[in-house]
Order: structure tokens, then sequence, then C-alpha cells
């Protein structure tokens, strides 16, 4: 109990400390009921850290003590927590066969605000893979569920799903008031993640309006947040989104210091998805001084993690970065390739900016006729 005083007000390293010393009591008393509630509260703390390689073994222990044990409320919690560590780390199959464990158990104990919380995790998995209808499907039923159990939580984290899926498919118009409502339950119920979470999404909407200044704003209120709770996940995001604004401001001095620390930071927490963004980000800012040698080189390692997770939009978005490149240096034969290959998961998974990707593709192949 004091452990948990500690962790609402941001303290967790006294959290730490104060579980800690319960995990070993459990363990001399042998209570293994509370002593897999105590591995699961530390896991979480490490989790909300962004220390995930710490967080997972701790969860995986929490799940043989609960199955051992005939519990079947904590393991469906240690499955979820393990599934959404391997949705972090990048790896989607592994995190969708936890969750689905998860939400078996949940509809078979009737815990249905575990259903809404889950569904919105699977969502999660799909939005990442570019399935957005599939997501979108996860993310209503999360939502419908939430509200009929009152999970406020819940509900504000699914609208922030349905305010990113909605922004992915180009619709910022539907997006920026689904973020506005979840910011407001996230301060209602105190949800600092949440609230720093959709205050970076919130600046992604008005940088893609071009209101720099707004969107700057909101991306420095996130990563107050962000650090104040010890998030480094968040911390990341906010830091990337501050480095593109400047970015496109032109200050690219201050672009790749942000960025820089962002990578940094995903690297260190194993952010994969993160990780790919950020070096296609980093890729833009030596584009435009004529540095295509190193643009070229933060694009392909990009490609590459994409490709390796499965990230349809971001292969198709660093696929087209690099065609740009080589047309701007004449190779327009590789630049043909790279483009045609973005345009054909564009296709697939109905990126926004086909129709321009379509109309740039053809010019580019009437140069080629006309060689």
């Amino acid at each position: 109990n004091i452990s948990q005083i500690y962790r609402v007000r941001g303290d967790s390293a006294s959290a730490l400390k104060y579980l800690e010393q319960s995990l070993s009591i459990y363990r001399e008393i042998g209570n293994k009921p509370g002593e897999g509630t105590a591995l699961n509260n530390i896991g979480q703390i490490y989790q909300t850290q962004g220390n995930y390689t710490a967080a997972l073994p701790l969860y995986e222990q929490h799940l043989i003590i609960c199955r051992k044990i005939g519990n079947k409320a904590g393991e469906d919690c240690a499955l979820n927590n393990i599934g959404n560590i391997h949705r972090v780390l990048g790896d989607y199959a592994a995190a969708l066969a936890y969750l689905e464990q998860s939400l078996t158990i949940q509809r078979e104990i009737g815990n249905r605000y575990g259903e809404g919380a889950t569904l919105n995790s699977i969502s999660l998995i799909y939005q990442l893979q570019g399935d957005y209808a599939t997501a979108l499907n996860y993310a209503e039923q999360s939502l419908v569920i939430c509200r009929e159990t009152g999970n406020r939580i819940g509900e504000g984290r699914t609208l922030h799903s349905l305010a990113t899926i909605a922004y992915a498919k180009g619709d910022n118009t539907t997006a920026l008031p689904l973020y506005e409502q979840t910011l407001i339950i996230s301060r209602e119920v105190s949800d600092k993640a949440g609230e720093g979470m959709t205050l970076n999404c919130i600046s992604l909407i008005y940088q893609a309006q071009g209101d720099y200044t707004i969107a700057l704003n909101y991306a420095e209120q996130s990563l107050t947040i962000q650090r104040q709770i010890g998030d480094r996940a968040g911390e990341d995001c906010a830091l990337s989104n501050i480095g593109n604004i400047h970015r496109v401001l032109g200050d690219y001095a201050a672009a790749l210091a942000y960025l820089e620390q962002s990578l940094t930071i995903q690297r260190e927490i194993g952010n994969r998805y993160g990780e790919g963004a950020t070096l296609n980000c980093i890729s833009q800012v030596y584009q435009p001084q004529g540095d295509y040698a190193t643009a070229l080189t933060y694009l392909k390692q990009s490609l590459s993690i994409h490709q390796d997770l499965g990230n349809k939009a971001g292969e198709a978005i660093t696929s087209w970065n690099i065609g740009m490149i080589y047309e701007e240096q004449g190779d327009l034969n590789k630049a043909e390739q790279y483009m045609h290959h973005a345009v054909e998961i564009a296709e697939e998974i109905r990126y926004p900016d086909l129709d321009e990707w379509h109309e740039a593709l053809e010019e580019l192949r009437a140069k080629l006729r006309d060689l």
C-alpha cells in the first residue's frame, strides 16, 4: 500500500524500494498470491519507465505463479501485460498471441472491464501494421464496453485509438475532436500518461495543418509531463515531434538534437517502431541540405526496420522517400523501383497520399520514356 502512494506521486524509486521489500517477505512466508501481485506491480513500474527488458521476466514469473495456483484473473492480467510488452518491442505475432489468450480468459470469467482494454490493445497492433479496418473494428468494440462498464481511463484510451486511426487515414477533421475528448477524460481521471500522449498527438494535427507555433506548444507540454512521470516511451515521442517541427521550420541543428535524443531513448528501451520512424525523420534533415548519401544511409536503416516489423505504412513512406532522393540525384531507374514499391503498398493499405503518389510516379515514368 505504501508503494502505491509513492507510485501515484510519481516517486518510482521509493515505490520500487517498498515493493521489493514486499516481494521478499511474500517469498519468505510462501505467500504465492502476494508474490505474484508484487512481481506484477514491480513490472508495471519498469514498463512505465520504458525498461521493457526488466518488466518482461517479472510478468512471466507472475504468469507462472497464477497458473500454478489457478488464479485466472491474475493469469489474464499477466498475459495482457506480456502481450503489450511484445507489442512495444515490435513482435506483433507474439503480442497478438498473448492478448488473444487474455481476451479468451476475460470472456470466460466475465471480466468486461478487462475485455474492453484488451480489445483496444489488439486494435493498436493492427494500427501499427497499417490494417486500419481491423483496428477500427476492435477499437469500436472496446469503446462500447468501456462505456458500459464505466471505465473512463479505458474510454479515453480507446477514443485516442479511434483518433489515431482517423489521423493515419488523413482525416484530421475527425481526429482532432476525438483527441480533445481524450484530453478532457485524461485530465478528469488524472491519467497523466494518457494526457501526455494525447497532447503530443494534438501537436501532430496542428503540425499537419501548418500551425507550428501551436504544435510546438502542445509538444512541449507533452514532453514536460512525460519527463515528470518518467515515461521514457512518451518522452521519446515528444522529442521526435519537437525535432520534426524544428526540421520543418528549417532549424536543422535543433531538429537533429531533438531527434538524436529520441533515437537514443528508442534504442535504450527497444522501441523498434519508433526507431524506424525517427531514422526516416533524421534523413529528412540531411536531404534538404544536399547530403544525399547520409540521408540514404538513414532511410535504408529505417526501411529494414519497417520491413522486419511488418509496418506497411512505414515501409511505404520510407520507400517513397528513398525514391525521391534517387530522382533528385538523377537515377530515375532506381527512383522508379522504390516509388513503384511504395505505391503498391499504399494501394494495399489505402494510404492517404496515394493519389498524389500515383501522379508523381506517372511523371517520373514520362521522364524515363523521354530518355
